[in-house]
């Protein structure tokens, strides 16, 4: 599944006023596609209890909810059919809805993904099954908090900065699960009670100072950033670098060094938690493209047309690329130190490399082509009209 796709303008659930009612035929159209092929299978027993079918559930409650206001002819429930919403809703979503354990498999992957490296419709899935989850609010209030959400969402993929960096692979234990910093009281309560050290290195964990404006410039907000005590869900502390060196080391499934129980959720056994590493960090795409294009005077001035005015198919460029500008910096990185040319693997890592770059010259030229932007041979020109030097 491409994780990147050009969405339309986001969603929005309140219909203007002067939106016309829809029809009976309109609305027992959204019935059946809402009952037959929108609306899922129960799970399979092997599936009953993990961490995908809570948002899967969600979600389909979401579903059920709309289906049977539409069946009541409920004003607060048709009003989403003139509006789009529903469309941009399940439509336009490109997930296999029809088969459980594929849309489950989908979703267990793109859970463990970046938000920036998804798509517009399966972020809005999974917010809305964020929203279903949370307590004490009405169904108009659920699709408002979504539709915040999404709009934070938008603002914090589409600014330049986001969309021409890779999104780290590891984002689910850097920014939303598992590991969290701890304070000296938090390290000595419960199973860690009287430990003052890392139990994977020994060294005596450091703690944050405190702030002192009347002291002068503050050189030390942090005594030791790698030694201070970070503490995954299932209790055991270790220091914030032995938690990094890991974290790196880890392939797939991502464990307490401790006790093995899973990072994400803190259970022993877990095996619904996998991220799959890439052989290396991509090669920055705007780097990339400059190698495989040529440098230009003019060259970031036209790039920052591209994400300006295309930042939804940029975006895309980005996704469909990544694998292959990891492979390009596992190739550099491993000719760093030059290339023997009588070495056979070393001429064939040559090889590979120049094949690689080929390609991408080849995606980044047909790219442009479709942004309305050539290569001339010799640099970058805006199709269409001449231009001053």
């Amino acid at each position: 599944m491409n994780p990147i796709q050009p969405p339309p303008s986001p969603p929005t659930a309140a219909p203007s006023p002067k939106t016309p009612n829809p029809t009976d035929q309109e609305i027992e159209t959204w019935i059946q596609k809402l009952s037959k092929t929108y609306t899922l299978n129960p799970p399979p027993e092997t599936l009953l209890s993990t961490p995908s079918t809570k948002t899967i559930s969600a979600f389909q409650t979401f579903t059920t909810t709309i289906l049977h206001g539409l069946e009541a002819r409920d004003p607060e429930f048709t009003k989403y059919i003139h509006n789009d919403f529903l469309d941009k809703t399940y439509t336009r979503v490109n997930l296999p809805f029809h088969d459980y354990q594929a849309f489950h498999r989908c979703i267990a992957v793109v859970s463990m993904m970046p938000p920036r490296r998804l798509s517009h419709h399966v972020m809005q899935i999974l917010i809305i099954a964020e929203a279903m989850q949370l307590p004490d609010m009405t169904f108009q209030q659920r699709v408002d908090w979504a539709e915040d959400r999404l709009d934070s969402w938008y603002a914090d993929t589409l600014c330049i900065e986001s969309m021409s960096e890779d999104p780290d692979e590891l984002w689910v234990f850097r920014y939303r699960n598992g590991i969290r910093d701890v304070t000296a009281e938090q390290v000595g309560a419960g199973e860690m009670e009287g430990a003052d050290s890392c139990p994977v290195c020994a060294d005596e964990f450091e703690y944050p100072c405190p702030l002192d404006t009347n002291s002068g410039p503050l050189q030390h907000a942090v005594a030791d950033a790698e030694r201070r005590p970070r503490k995954s869900l299932c209790g055991h502390v270790v220091c914030a670098a032995c938690f990094a060196k890991w974290l790196e080391a880890s392939k797939g499934y991502y464990k307490c060094p401790i006790c093995r129980a899973c990072l994400v959720c803190g259970v022993n056994g877990c095996s619904y938690h996998v991220i799959h590493r890439e052989v290396a960090p991509p090669v920055p795409i705007m780097y990339t493209m400059e190698l495989v294009l040529g440098w230009h005077p003019r060259r970031k001035e036209i790039l920052r047309r591209v994400l300006l005015d295309s930042p939804y198919l940029f975006l895309a460029l980005r996704e469909c690329t990544r694998e292959r500008r990891a492979w390009l910096g596992f190739y550099f990185r491993v000719l760093r130190g030059g290339v023997d040319r009588t070495d056979v693997v070393a001429r064939m890592l040559v090889g590979e490399r120049t094949r690689l770059l080929d390609g991408l010259a080849y995606v980044f030229q047909r790219a442009l082509l479709g942004l309305h932007f050539l290569d001339d041979g010799h640099g970058w020109e805006e199709s269409g009209g001449d231009e001053e030097d």
